[in-house]
């Protein structure tokens, strides 16, 4: 007799209600439908229902280590979250005296929604096969992505178009310009709260690690601690905390959680943390804002000699350190990195690699994010050459009320000749210009 293993967890009755929701069957034969018309379909994207949300949640706290041990708030629109101020002692008093007023001084913060997402393909023998089959596989690749990327945010993103990570907060030397008024005080942080550990070893070592903890303010956190680091960092503090004991065993203090001071250790790949590079600190300082509208569409990308359809699954979210202070970055051997390098957003990408008008001097030198330039010409006309960094981007050339196919020439009037070039790739529009005097 076949057995099925459980799916996701259910048992046997949860499983057959999940997949008795017309929700979710919707869902899943719209998914069929969609690949199989092998084409992009416009406006087409579909809305994941909750149920099926909630596994991918599930699912992407399989593959992130952190969002279980952050504040994950569901918010919807911008939204702002009360933060807690200065938090004041309770005053005694008798027993049956009046209470006095404590005042807590309440700021905010502000949050929006970042999609985060990419083309996952599944195989059309899976898209035929059971929906058990077909809903596996979404949940658990759109869960593995989003659940990745998520993590490397919470530690390094940059804050454009992504949550702002712990460590680039603490890099910060000045406050930025957009930083709210109704946000608390910003303060800087870089000088105390990044550490350097040069030249310890052994007990040493661990002891400068105690150390580090000192600048971390927990006031408002629940108490749990965290050590966020690489395989290779959790093994070489292994190998510091290695001594043999009475029986003569080599054994080591290092386990699951950080020696005397305490915190679990969270071992993330070497692809979102470096060497030598440790984050400490208390998750549930940090917010994580999801969005509600998380999706799944048709691509335009088709794998036909593997015949695999091209889905596209996003979600929304938005994060950043409510309270700072109560984190630190130490490095190893050399002082802690403050960045990290995210996959570029191609399918939004309107700029150019190159622009060319004949063999005209383009003044300035022609820099990608450069919009406006000058030139002067002495003939009666150039070709105007315009190379888009991604291949699929539509370029479009004007000059007066005229319209030129990329590459075409240009004859030029006397004096000025405005020429725009406008570069569009997915959401995103550029347009660079030029202006020909002739001479």
């Amino acid at each position: 007799m076949n057995t099925r293993k459980k799916f996701f967890g259910m048992n046997a009755q949860e499983r057959d209600a999940f997949f008795a929701s017309e929700a979710v069957k919707d869902f899943l034969q719209r998914t069929r439908d969609m690949a199989m018309q092998k084409r992009t379909v416009t406006g087409a994207d579909l809305t994941i229902p909750t149920v099926v949300l909630e596994l991918i949640r599930e699912n992407i706290e399989s593959y992130s280590k952190l969002v279980s041990r952050v504040r994950l708030r569901s918010v919807s629109g911008r939204g702002r979250q009360n933060v807690m101020g200065a938090m004041p002692e309770a005053v005694w008093t008798e027993a049956c005296a009046s209470l006095n007023e404590l005042d807590f001084g309440f700021s905010q913060t502000e949050v929006d929604g970042y999609k985060v997402g990419g083309v996952i393909y599944i195989c059309i023998a899976t898209l035929e096969d059971s929906d058990y089959d077909l809903a596996s596989e979404i949940i658990t690749a759109l869960g593995a992505s989003i659940g990745i990327a998520v993590d490397k945010a919470i530690l390094y993103g940059t804050g454009v178009k992504m949550p702002q990570g712990i460590v680039t907060r603490l890099a910060q030397q000045s406050a930025p310009s957009d930083y709210p008024a109704v946000a608390r005080p910003w303060e800087d942080l870089h000088t105390t709260n990044l550490i350097t550990i040069t030249g310890k070893t052994g007990i040493a070592l661990f002891q400068e690690l105690a150390r580090a903890t000192k600048v971390i303010k927990g006031k408002y956190s629940n108490g749990a601690k965290l050590w966020v680091m690489n395989e290779s960092t959790y093994t070489d503090l292994i190998v510091e905390a290695m001594n043999i004991n009475a029986a003569g065993a080599i054994v080591s203090a290092q386990g699951a959680t950080m020696p005397v001071v305490g915190g679990d250790i969270v071992v993330l790949s070497d692809d979102i943390i470096a060497d030598g590079n440790i984050v400490v600190g208390y998750g549930d300082l940090y917010l994580l804002a999801e969005r509600a509208g998380a999706t799944f569409a048709r691509s335009d990308e088709y794998r036909f000699a593997d015949d695999q359809a091209a889905f596209k699954g996003t979600a929304r979210y938005d994060g950043k350190p409510i309270i700072a202070e109560g984190f630190a970055a130490i490095g190893i051997g050399a002082a802690p990195v403050t960045s990290a390098v995210f996959p570029g957003d191609t399918a939004n990408d309107a700029t150019l690699a190159a622009l060319t008008v004949g063999s005209l001097v383009l003044s300035p030198a022609f820099d990608a994010d450069k919009l406006t330039y000058t030139a002067t010409a002495t003939g009666t006309s150039d070709t105007v050459t315009a190379s888009p960094k991604q291949a699929r981007a539509r370029v479009t050339i004007t000059h007066g009320s005229k319209t030129y196919p990329n590459g075409a020439a240009i004859k030029w009037n006397s004096g000025a000749n405005k020429v725009e070039i406008a570069v569009e790739m997915g959401v995103s529009r550029r347009v660079y210009t030029v202006t020909v005097t002739k001479s």
